[in-house]
């Protein structure tokens, strides 16, 4: 009898979900819609580290954000695994502009008759007068010569922060780990999967759940979803 009731403590014992999340109010809302589902016994990881720490326990299921921080752990690998994806990425979306297109030339010589640079002159002319906004784009990617220039603007912050290993997709490697060991995994984000911060990643992720649902204060990532397609993940072995 004591024998049975070690076994079935064992049973109890074990780490049903792993949740991934360093905002704490989402990781509030993961619990919760763990809990509804009868789940018990669950953790919550804020970072990589402490992901890669709970992952060893071998959870049942990983729900896990594609972006979180790394914890105390060497990023290194991971930017020289992420920024060449990124730099694709850059190249093939926004690319260079390499001859003087017709409107690259009228801007020229509005700009010579103020006395100012293309450039001065499409930002301090052009865009105080309220200009079309789909005239002063075409300016701006002509001067630049870049295509989708302010949307290639807003990237390099992007870019940067894979650079300095501060904003890197580590979920990604934290459910190939997870897939490595047979846990059925998810990734559960709010970032768009049409952003160019999730876009240039997305191959990479077979898998998973970007909407926001809920209005004002109820508003959360779509944990509900992504908790019951790794229940069903399991179900359907």
């Amino acid at each position: 009898m004591e024998h049975t009731n070690r076994r079935r403590s064992k049973m109890t014992d074990k780490l049903e979900l792993l949740i991934v999340e360093d905002n704490v109010a989402e990781a509030i809302w993961a619990q919760a819609e763990a809990a509804k589902v009868g789940l018990r016994n669950f953790l919550v990881a804020q970072d990589l580290d402490q992901a890669l720490t709970y992952l060893e326990k071998e959870p049942k299921y990983l729900v896990s954000d594609l972006f979180f921080p790394a914890g105390n752990i060497n990023v290194q690998p991971y930017i020289e695994r992420f920024l060449p994806i990124y730099e694709a990425f850059q190249n093939r979306r926004f690319k260079e502009i390499k001859e003087e297109s017709p409107v690259y030339r009228a801007v020229s010589v509005c700009a010579e008759v103020f006395g100012v640079t293309p450039e001065e002159y499409v930002e301090k002319v052009m865009a105080k007068l309220n200009t079309h906004q789909v005239i002063l784009k075409s300016a701006r990617d002509a001067v630049h010569k870049r295509q989708d220039y302010e949307r290639f603007e807003k990237f390099q912050e992007v870019m940067n922060n894979v650079r300095n290993g501060t904003k890197l997709p580590l979920g990604i490697s934290l459910t190939e780990k997870a897939k490595e060991k047979g846990i059925p995994n998810i990734i559960v984000t709010s970032t768009y999967h049409h952003s160019d911060e999730f876009e240039a990643v997305r191959e990479l992720v077979p898998h998973y759940y970007d909407q926001v649902i809920g209005e004002g204060d109820q508003k959360r990532k779509n944990w509900e979803a992504g908790i019951e397609h790794v229940l069903r993940l399991e179900r359907n072995k």
